[in-house]
């Protein structure tokens, strides 16, 4: 069920009007957001009892969106799964590397987008190289964690 509000930027979020629980079933609710022609995956945030969307930094620059302006927000449960596809150089990485994968497999949607997105935006070659094997030694470390048992 889509729902359709107004809301004013601040601190690049806007606030939902309506109770996100209620309508898409749990405070936190995966949503595809649209506004400005542009359909965006995100999650609902919860701050001191409102539902708040946030909006990259990367999309308020593109549209030049800044604190006070007003958007025409569609809101929708978003009940796909959340895959990331890793950039060919952290992909051959991974593929080189069983640990390495098994913590990518571990990380959050989010997560894997950062690093995703950290590892593709880089423009030389050599930070490129060095985002990747700064992503296998941080996966390799979450692997090694997750194994150990807890105290």
């Amino acid at each position: 069920m889509k729902r359709t509000f107004t809301a004013t930027l601040h601190d690049g979020a806007v606030e939902v009007p309506f109770d996100v629980k209620e309508a898409f079933g749990q405070a936190r609710a995966p949503v595809r957001m649209t506004f400005l022609g542009e359909t965006h995956r995100n999650r609902v945030a919860v701050y001191g009892g409102k539902y708040l969307l946030g909006i990259w930094k990367h999309v308020l620059a593109k549209h030049g969106l800044a604190d006070g302006q007003k958007l025409e927000v569609a809101l929708e449960p978003d009940d796909e799964p959340r895959t990331i596809e890793p950039p060919k150089e952290l992909a051959a990485a991974l593929a080189k590397n069983a640990k390495a994968r098994a913590g990518w497999e571990a990380l959050s949607y989010t997560h894997q987008r950062e690093w995703a997105n950290a590892i593709a935006d880089a423009k030389k070659p050599e930070t490129k190289k060095k985002r990747v094997a700064a992503a296998i030694e941080a996966l390799v470390e979450k692997a090694n964690k997750a194994k150990k048992p807890r105290k």
